[in-house]
């Protein structure tokens, strides 16, 4: 997939699959692994978490840090 965080319409596509590519997960992913999965580099993908709110939880310290979608 690729990244165009300079629009909306490329944040929001974004978003949508970063939550599509959480949904289910069972163990978490690290935001490196999504990066891996998506395509993306990391800071994209941390901005992405952050505007995705209480969508997705969280649990562990910053490098340790695992992603899941809030269901």
């Amino acid at each position: 997939m690729s990244v165009e965080p300079r629009t909306r319409a490329g944040r929001d596509a974004f978003d949508a699959a970063l939550l599509s590519l959480l949904t289910g997960v069972q163990h978490g992913l690290s935001a490196r692994d999504i990066a891996e999965e998506t395509g993306a580099s990391l800071p994209p993908v941390r901005s992405a978490i952050g505007r995705l709110g209480k969508k997705v939880r969280f649990k562990g310290n910053t490098a340790a840090r695992r992603y899941w979608a809030n269901t």
